[in-house]
């Protein structure tokens, strides 16, 4: 009798445990997690990795993201809160660069999808333009036409982010209108409307012809 409640309180207990078990991986699936766009801005393909860095300094045994985007491609995943050794590859697996960066939700509580971007290039620089410029005074194709390089010089930088590591673009922006990296400029907006842009530029390109890139991104971005 004795045996059989002893197999008996070892099966109880074996369930418990699997419970908890089944518990923990559930809240982890659970915790709220942060958006995270991935784009490819480069000529080749790459992949990225998210390692999670432990409180001890040490790197998980497996990848929270391990993700290849081909020249162009966009793809969004999502991670916890916490930090990460962020690692781009070549795809005959070397190490192309690396860096480490901490991911913070605005309220630990809740998932947060407004975007964090990150391109694997890293080779680029991104930057908010006020594009308000393009609808004062003239209609908008009339501007466009007739542009020369003093109206140039009026469209607004806002912001700079560094195409190198991740970077997240602030609600003042992104609630108004806005036109994003792979967005067409609309040609029309309402009397009074904000309109900010997303463009992005080598690091290599001089300053002074910084404008005229822009000048030039909008002009292949019209509708």
């Amino acid at each position: 009798m004795n045996k059989f409640f002893k197999i008996g309180c070892l099966v109880v207990v074996g369930f418990v445990v699997i419970a908890m078990i089944g518990a923990t991986i559930a809240k982890w699936y659970e915790d709220p997690t942060q958006s995270i766009a991935f784009l490819n801005s480069g000529s080749v393909a790459r992949s990225v990795t998210f390692e999670r860095i432990g409180a001890d300094g040490k790197l998980s045994d497996t990848y929270t993201v391990d993700s290849t985007l081909e020249p162009n491609q966009t793809l969004i995943e999502k991670v916890k809160e916490g930090n990460y050794k962020v690692s781009v590859w070549n795809l005959d697996k070397n190490l192309y660069k690396s860096i480490e960066y901490k991911i913070t939700l605005k309220n630990p509580k809740e998932s947060n999808y407004q975007l964090y971007r990150f391109d694997l290039a890293m080779d680029k620089i991104y930057t908010i333009v006020n594009l308000n410029a393009l609808y004062e005074g003239n209609a908008f194709s009339d501007y466009m036409s007739k542009a020369v390089g003093t109206k140039r010089d009026q469209l607004r930088i806002e912001k700079f982010y560094d195409g190198g590591s991740l970077f997240i673009v602030p609600e003042t922006y992104t609630d108004r209108t806005f036109v994003d990296i792979d967005d067409k400029i609309p040609t029309n907006v309402k009397y009074g409307e904000v309109v900010y842009g997303l463009f992005a530029f080598d690091k290599s390109l001089p300053e002074d012809q910084i404008q005229d890139n822009l000048f030039n991104q909008i002009g292949n971005k019209i509708k």
